[in-house]
């Protein structure tokens, strides 16, 4: 999922996916596609802008381009950022998780039915 938003006076793009939820894994100390679990040290602000970052680095990283942005220079950009586009990063963050969900889900069920298929061969 590709969202285009407003950062340090400029618009960057975005891209949710697996790479950027393995980057906020990474960079959470987090489980494969856990998120951290918010608190007075771990705030929703901190969480945006974890997947912000994870976010901006993934777009670079599918676009083999150097990425030189630092996660203190996402955190100024989202410090200063509309509320209307922090909530544009919320909700496509959650949509992509879910999109991942659905396809761990489905993984499983065809794991599943590929058990049933090999026991009935045997």
């Amino acid at each position: 999922m590709i969202l285009d938003v407003k950062l340090g006076n400029e618009v960057r793009t975005l891209r949710f996916g697996n790479y950027a939820l393995m980057t906020y894994n990474a960079l959470t100390k987090t489980d494969a596609g856990e998120i951290k679990e918010q608190s007075l040290e771990y705030t929703d602000i901190d969480l945006v802008c974890d997947i912000t970052y994870s976010a901006l680095k993934a777009f670079y990283k599918v676009k083999r381009q150097p990425f030189d942005i630092s996660i203190e220079q996402v955190s100024e950009w989202i410090d200063e950022a509309s509320i209307e586009d922090i909530q544009k990063i919320i909700l496509t963050f959650s949509e992509s998780v879910k999109t991942t969900e659905f396809i761990e889900m489905a993984q499983k069920a065809m794991a599943i039915d590929n058990t049933e298929v090999d026991s009935k061969k045997k």
